[in-house]
């Protein structure tokens, strides 16, 4: 009985060291730190916008009727943005963030950081295709990709943003 105990109490030890030694998963890194995807395939231009690439997020998770869409478009200025802002309320989450009241579009460029604004219309949406998870967009010196946990980044210059469904980031 004795080396029957003296054997699980080794297991247990082995197994906290190889569980210590195990790498802990984390959230993917915004486009600043990671690494490139490979350019998404598809339409993702329109005639009456010249220069410009646009395509859809889909941030899913739910039955397809009830799917959360929204327009994202890259300039050939560098100019990143989406018509859409972290929505904390419809999903709710101790890591929220909360933009301004009225605030419709998160927009970044070369020049300015990445920031929460309001526009009677939207500006980014068009009829083109879904960025699938673990492609990018480059459009003007910017990129956008889409992460493989759902998240949706965009940079221009060292400036830039992530959306996720509750949280955002804005550098």
């Amino acid at each position: 009985m004795k080396n029957v105990t003296i054997r699980i109490a080794a297991l247990i030890g082995m197994s906290v060291v190889v569980l210590a030694m195990t790498p802990q998963a984390g959230a993917e890194p915004p486009v600043p730190e990671g690494p490139d995807y490979p350019l998404a395939e598809g339409n993702y231009t329109t005639e009456a916008d010249p220069g410009w690439v646009y395509f859809v997020v889909d941030f899913g998770g739910k039955p397809a009727d009830q799917h959360d869409y929204f327009g994202c478009g890259i300039g050939p200025d560098g100019t990143v943005g989406c018509d859409r802002v972290p929505n904390p309320g419809a999903y709710p989450s101790a890591f929220a963030t909360y933009p301004p009241p009225g605030a419709n579009q998160t927009v970044a460029t070369a020049l300015e950081p990445g920031s929460y604004r309001f526009s009677l219309a939207p500006t980014f949406s068009r009829q083109v295709d879904v960025l699938p998870e673990g492609r990018q967009l480059e459009n003007g010196g910017a990129k956008c990709r889409r992460g493989y946990q759902g998240s949706m980044s965009c940079r221009s210059g060292e400036h830039g943003f992530v959306l996720s469904t509750v949280w955002g980031e804005n550098w």
